[in-house]
């Protein structure tokens, strides 16, 4: 069942597909409320931050700093594939469903180890494919 209250979602990586698409949409979906984006790069953090009309303190350099501060029901995890695993274990760690950008990951056997980290912890794991 599903909750009153708007998804609490939070944006991991804010390259070209999270400001044209990710960040768009989610601040103009009623059911969502964005509340912190991650990205190491400041200007990308920054831009991200502006079209999802959060304050400064919503951005951090560091995804993990982000699932430990914010009260998230799901992210959309918008990093370079080789980079995802690592990242889609902590957001399982912290009982976070993810909406990764495809390809989930650069091997089959990594791609089913993601899938089984998520499985395992209840959690529910998206990609997105235009």
């Amino acid at each position: 069942m599903r909750s009153e209250r708007p998804l609490h979602v939070g944006l991991i990586g804010c390259g070209n597909v999270t400001i044209s698409s990710h960040a768009p949409v989610v601040s103009e979906v009623s059911d969502l409320t964005p509340v912190g984006v991650a990205d190491p790069v400041p200007t990308r953090r920054a831009e991200a931050l502006s079209i999802l009309d959060l304050p400064d303190d919503a951005g951090f350099t560091d995804h993990r700093e982000m699932l430990a501060a914010k009260s998230l029901d799901y992210v959309v995890v918008a990093v370079p594939p080789s980079l995802r695993g690592p990242i889609i274990a902590d957001c399982a760690q912290h009982g976070v469903h993810v909406l990764s950008e495809k390809p989930l990951a650069t091997y089959p056997a990594e791609g089913e180890q993601i899938a089984e980290t998520m499985a395992k912890a209840g959690l529910k794991l998206g990609m997105v494919h235009n």
